[in-house]
């Protein structure tokens, strides 16, 4: 699913994931499932 979003989205919405630590809450969401 990640990776299907950094290539549909680009470099740019990538930086912004990393910045608000979205991919920690993504990991967590994976791991509650």
């Amino acid at each position: 699913l990640l990776e299907m979003l950094v290539k549909n989205c680009g470099e740019y919405v990538w930086c912004q994931v990393v910045e608000t630590n979205i991919l920690q809450k993504i990991i967590k969401l994976a791991q509650q499932t």
